[in-house]
């Protein structure tokens, strides 16, 4: 269940970036989306946006206030921004730190 909220509160972040870009740099959401860095959709606004809406959203659908960006999770190597796979592993790990399964 824990997983399936977070792809919710995933796609709805997308969304709500693509709300603010112009059609031909939509995003298309899916397990395998680059979300930021080499092939990535998003800029670094774009990504600040990213970020600041998902907060949101994981907040919504879990109701738990989360910072995602930090020096860890900014970093190129270690970033869980790189796709959404990646991005719902590393939420489902905060999440369970936080006693939410």
């Amino acid at each position: 269940m824990t997983g399936q909220k977070i792809h919710e509160a995933i796609a709805l972040a997308v969304d709500d970036v693509n709300g603010m870009l112009p059609d031909a740099e939509r995003l298309t959401f899916g397990p395998c989306l680059v979300l930021y860095g080499e092939g990535g959709g998003l800029d670094s606004l774009g990504l600040v946006n990213f970020i600041v809406s998902l907060e949101e959203r994981i907040n919504e659908k879990f109701g738990v206030a989360l910072a995602l960006a930090d020096g860890d999770t900014m970093s190129s190597e270690k970033s869980p921004f790189i796709n959404v796979n990646r991005l719902s592993a590393h939420l489902e790990k905060v999440l369970k730190s936080k006693g939410i399964n």
